[in-house]
């Protein structure tokens, strides 16, 4: 191998490359953030370089989901490995980029999300920390983060993005092995709470208003106890502390199903527990949407949050939560039925409970508005 950082080679190499080495040197040298298909070919080179070719094939299927064409992935392999005359490295990372392109082809892609989901027009900054993260509105001085739900990712945040924008800083996050970021060191909530705050330390943000739907809303409770500094103000959707006494085994029934039959064999439920009947009637481009996201999930992603959900239990823990709380939750959410929100109400001093009538489980995206005006209150925007 040569002395040179494998970016540095493959700046030399590929042209497409060569500007995304540019972005990242003049990224380091103004604190900006790389664009998204610059962090994709940074991270397979890299990976590449490691011979780290599991965790190649998870980023390059998320980054062919987001429009990076195949042969620019190829070209930053080569560049990389070629450039070092490892010849047998370089075959294998190929064909683990081949089999994902193959793979990538019976896949839903991000146009079918991005249709429904429209990415935010307000400005916007892209954080390098822990997990891959957006800042919207920048120069506004307070900010709210903004945590999704189980198998989705940040763009399920996009229609109340440019309303809070107008007042506040909007950061959302991909969550450990969700979206654009790998997976955590852990498979637990505490873990990921954990990559949460220095990612919000990566933004140079803090203290925020923090908002989190189902899994977000677990995380966001754990970062709230761990770092408590962080948090002035908290929003828990659709969401509890404690799936009962069950639920390890639950969820690692989920989790064998998704390694036995793919991420697509759990779709068909989800519908009637994510939305009401009257919604899905209404609304099924978006529920085609949140299926697309849901399969296209990385399995070692999911498996890992079903895994933490499945051995958290935050009850005792999140009686020390002193920010101002508000709990919100759908009338019929199956998921984490109102009860679950009284409880987070009962232990957690001075919260205030909402229920949404009418509505199931993602209250966020069949009820933006409602929610909308909830984290407005939560953020003071």
């Amino acid at each position: 191998m040569t002395d040179a950082t494998p970016i540095e080679v493959l700046g030399r190499v590929s042209p497409a490359a060569a500007e995304a080495f540019g972005q990242l040197r003049r990224a380091a040298a103004t604190g900006g953030g790389l664009d998204h298909a610059t962090e994709h070919l940074v991270s397979v080179a890299s990976l590449a370089a490691r011979g780290q070719l599991a965790s190649l094939a998870v980023h390059a299927r998320r980054a062919l989901r987001d429009g990076v064409p195949a042969e620019q992935l190829r070209q930053a392999v080569v560049a990389t490995l070629g450039a070092a005359a490892v010849f047998g490295e370089v075959v294998a990372a190929l064909r683990a980029l081949d089999e994902v392109e193959s793979a990538a082809a019976v896949t839903p892609g991000s146009a079918r999300v991005d249709a429904v989901f429209r990415p935010p027009a307000a400005p916007a900054r892209q954080i390098e920390g822990p997990l891959s993260a957006t800042l919207y509105a920048p120069d506004q001085p307070e900010t709210v983060v903004l945590l999704h739900s189980l198998a989705m990712d940040r763009r399920v945040w996009a229609p109340l993005v440019d309303p809070l924008a107008t007042s506040v800083g909007v950061l959302t996050c991909d969550l450990p092995g969700h979206g654009r970021s790998p997976t955590g060191p852990a498979a637990t909530v505490e873990a990921m709470a954990d990559q949460v705050a220095a990612t919000v330390q990566a933004a140079g943000r803090g203290p925020v208003a923090l908002a989190g739907m189902s899994l977000g809303g677990s995380v966001a409770q754990a970062v709230a106890v761990r770092h408590p500094n962080l948090v002035r103000a908290l929003a828990l959707l659709d969401t509890t502390a404690w799936y009962g006494p069950d639920a390890p085994v639950a969820w690692a029934d989920r989790v064998a199903k998704a390694r036995a039959e793919g991420m697509a064999a759990l779709t068909g439920f989800q519908l009637d527990r994510w939305f009401s009947d009257a919604f899905r009637a209404r609304r099924p481009d978006l529920c085609d949407a949140t299926l697309a996201l849901f399969a296209d999930t990385d399995l070692q992603g999911y498996a890992d949050a079903c895994t933490a959900l499945g051995a958290m239990d935050l009850r005792q823990a999140i009686g020390s939560i002193a920010c101002p709380t508000v709990v919100v939750v759908g009338e019929h959410d199956l998921a984490t039925p109102v009860a679950h929100a009284e409880d987070l109400h009962r232990r957690i001093a001075g919260s205030s409970l909402h229920v949404i009538p009418g509505c199931k489980h993602l209250s966020a995206v069949e009820r933006p508005a409602a929610v909308l005006g909830h984290l407005a209150a939560a953020a003071g925007a």
